[in-house]
C-alpha cells in the first residue's frame, strides 16, 4: 500500500521580527572606536576624500557626528541604507562601491553601529544636482511606537548651511549625527578622544597615506591626522634627530587560495593574499617602550581593503616571545576571501582556514629563525640606523 499524499493546507506565517529586536543591536560588544571605523568603511565606500571626526560634549550625553564629501545618497538610497541585510539590488543606483571592492558586506555595520552607541542618530546626505534629506533613527522610539516606521524628509534651511559647512562647500557628502549617547559618558570625554585618535590613526593608515584625509574635531583645537605605521617603513619613527626604520625582509603573495564566488556560488582557486615582513630597529629600551616595540605588539596585521582587521596576532603559528618582539607582518586581503579568511559580520576578527595558514606557516619561517639569530647574536646591542 502506497504513501498517501498530504493532504492538510500549508499557513504560511509572517516572522517579521518585534521592534524590540533592535535592542539586541545595541548590544553587539563594539568598542567605541570600532563602531567609529566601521561607520568609516561606509564613508569610504562612499568614494570619499574628506572624512570627519567630532566628538562633542551634550548637555547630559556626549554627541558623535561624523561627516564625508563621498557620492552622497539620494532618497531613494537613504530610504534603505538601514534595512538589516540590505543588498546591491536594493540600492543599485548608488553611486559608491558595492562589489567586491567594497568595505561593506553583509548590510549591518551602518545599522549595528549606529545602535551601538545607545542613542539617536539623524543622517543627512545629498547626492549630485539633488535635494538634501535626512533620516532620523531612534530605536527608543521605534521600539515604543511598534513600527519599523521611521521619518525620511528635506533638511531646512539651517540644516543645509550646518551640512555645507561640514562637508567643506562639497555639493554632495553625508553627515551622520549620534547624539543621547549612553555608550559612553562626557566624563569619558578626555579617554575616548584619544583612543578615537589613536586607533583611527593606525587602523587607515594607507588610507592616508593615499592622501585621504582625516580630521578630528571637538572640545579642543581640530587635529589632522597623521598615519601611525606600526611596522615603522613606510613611516619611520624619528626622535631626537635619529630615524628607526625597519627593514622590509619579504613582500610577495600568497597564491592558489581556494574560495567561493559570491555571485556564481562556484569554487574558486585563483585567490590571493599579499604579504609584509618586517624586521624592526632594535632601539633602545626607551625608544622601544615610548613606541611600543613589544611582545604584546609584535606578531600580524590583517588588512582588508587596506583597512586593519586585526593587530598582534599569531593564529597559533608560533609562540611570541622576546627574540621575535622585532617580527611584524602585514597581510592584505580583498572581500573576495571574507569567507576563507573567516571575517565575521562585525569585521573586528578573522580566522583563516587551514588552507591560508599552512601557506603562511611555509613563507615566514624562514623570517622567524633570522629574526630570532639577529636578536641573539646581538646580544641586546642598540642600533640606530638613520
Amino acid at each position: 500500500m502506497g504513501i498517501m499524499p498530504n493532504t492538510s493546507k500549508v499557513d504560511m506565517v509572517n516572522i517579521t521580527p518585534s521592534t524590540k529586536f533592535l535592542i539586541v543591536t545595541q548590544a553587539t560588544g563594539y568598542l567605541v572606536w570600532q563602531a567609529v571605523n566601521d561607520i568609516i568603511d561606509n564613508m569610504d565606500d562612499a568614494l570619499a576624500q574628506n572624512f570627519q571626526v567630532e566628538l562633542v560634549k551634550g548637555k547630559s550625553n556626549p554627541k558623535v557626528i561624523l561627516t564625508d564629501d563621498g557620492h552622497g545618497m539620494d532618497k531613494k538610497t537613504l530610504e534603505k541604507c538601514l534595512i538589516l541585510g540590505v543588498g546591491e539590488k536594493e540600492i543599485d543606483n548608488y553611486k559608491g562601491r558595492i562589489d567586491d571592492r567594497a568595505s561593506g558586506r553583509y548590510g549591518t555595520g551602518l545599522n549595528t553601529s549606529i545602535a551601538t552607541f545607545q542613542g539617536k542618530a539623524t543622517i543627512f546626505s545629498r547626492s549630485e544636482k539633488d535635494k538634501l534629506y535626512k533620516l532620523t533613527y531612534d530605536v527608543a522610539e521605534i521600539n515604543k511606537r511598534g513600527s519599523w516606521l521611521i521619518p525620511i524628509e528635506e533638511a531646512d534651511a539651517g540644516e543645509t548651511l550646518w551640512f555645507d559647512s561640514s562637508v567643506n562647500g562639497s555639493d554632495t557628502g553625508t553627515m551622520i549625527v549620534i547624539e543621547n549617547i549612553n555608550l559612553f559618558r562626557n566624563e569619558d570625554y578626555v579617554r575616548t578622544r584619544q583612543e578615537l585618535i589613536k586607533t583611527i590613526s593606525r587602523v587607515f593608515r594607507k588610507h592616508i597615506l593615499a592622501g585621504k584625509k582625516f580630521t578630528f574635531k571637538g572640545e579642543q583645537k581640530s587635529v589632522e591626522l597623521e598615519p601611525f605605521d606600526p611596522m615603522f617603513h613606510d613611516v619611520p619613527i624619528i626622535d631626537d634627530g635619529v630615524t628607526y626604520k625597519s627593514e622590509l625582509m619579504q613582500d610577495t603573495y600568497l597564491t592558489g587560495i581556494e574560495y567561493r564566488c559570491r555571485k556564481t556560488g562556484r569554487v574558486k582557486k585563483d585567490g590571493t593574499i599579499r604579504v609584509k615582513c618586517y624586521k624592526l630597529p632594535r632601539a633602545d629600551e626607551s625608544i622601544a617602550k615610548k613606541y611600543g616595540m613589544n611582545m604584546v605588539n609584535s606578531g600580524i596585521y590583517v588588512m582588508r581593503h587596506d583597512r586593519e582587521i586585526v593587530a598582534g596576532r599569531t593564529f597559533d603559528l608560533y609562540n611570541k616571545n622576546s627574540t621575535l618582539n622585532r617580527y611584524r607582518v602585514e597581510l592584505y586581503f580583498n572581500t573576495e576571501l571574507d569567507e576563507a579568511m573567516g571575517l565575521p559580520y562585525m569585521k573586528n576578527d578573522v580566522d583563516p582556514n587551514q588552507q591560508i595558514l599552512d601557506k603562511l606557516l611555509d613563507l615566514i619561517q624562514p623570517d622567524l629563525k633570522e629574526v630570532r639569530s639577529w636578536w641573539v647574536k646581538g646580544s641586546g646591542k642598540v642600533t640606530n640606523p638613520k
